[in-house]
């Protein structure tokens, strides 16, 4: 009886053991989502095919002039690879960073995986400024960066017309916070802000069996382990403790 209970203690704490970095995992990621929605109201916009004049994309952001153009302006079902020019009120904000474009749209899935406009509005400010996305790493998207090599730059246009320019790495994006949110609008992959723990494929055994299930199971196996510990203690005549 008394190996029995000292067995259910030490599996339990086995269990609680083996789940408890996932869910300290899990934790992190909620927590810092949370945070980052009551810092930042983030709202994707999406490109519009109204919006192509000519050979350039066209947005107004609050009287301020965005266009974004390539190269490629015949529609073609293959896929090309150049840079994505960015001028904010006829200044040159562009970079030598290639890109996969694909001709035969002219809406959000012409640089899919590669730029992206959102509105990001500062809750306590009140400041709101415009986003504009950009990956920067040269990787093509059917074959996918690992996670260490991916680059991004964020363009922050404010209403008077300021640009303000962030470039960062994957290991950097957690913060500000508002960094992983808008560098997923513009990666084919997703991924979160300190692991992947939540952007995978959901199966039986993770995360419901692994780590939830092990980490109740381990819980329940070590309180029931000291409650037998306890009992055995008070039969034998023995102090509990």
């Amino acid at each position: 009886m008394r190996i029995g209970v000292w067995v259910m203690i030490m599996v339990g704490v086995l269990l609680l053991a083996v789940s408890a970095p996932m869910l300290y995992a899990h934790y992190r990621e909620y927590a810092l989502a949370e945070k980052a929605r009551n810092q930042y109201a983030i709202q994707r916009i999406p490109i519009e095919p109204d919006g192509f004049t000519g050979e350039a994309y066209v947005f107004d952001f609050r009287g301020n002039r965005i266009e974004l153009r390539d190269e490629f302006t015949k529609p073609t079902e293959e896929r090309r690879h150049g840079p994505i020019r960015i001028t904010v009120n006829g200044r040159d904000h562009s970079i030598a960073a290639d890109a996969v474009i694909r001709p035969a749209y002219r809406d959000s899935n012409r640089y899919h995986g590669y730029l992206a406009l959102a509105e990001l509005t500062d809750r306590k400010t009140g400041t709101v400024r415009l986003a504009i996305v950009q990956r920067i790493d040269g990787h093509a998207d059917n074959a996918p960066s690992p996670m260490e090599e991916l680059r991004w730059r964020i363009l922050l246009v404010s209403e008077d017309g300021t640009v303000e320019e962030e470039t960062f790495a994957y290991g950097e994006h957690t913060h500000p916070l508002y960094r992983t949110r808008l560098a997923n609008f513009a990666t084919p992959m997703s991924f979160g802000y300190e692991s992947n723990v939540l952007n995978v494929w959901l199966s039986l055994f993770y995360p419901i069996l692994y780590p939830y299930v092990t980490a109740l199971a381990g819980m329940t196996l070590l309180l029931s382990g000291a409650v037998g510990l306890f009992m055995l203690r008070r039969v034998n005549g023995k102090p509990a403790i």
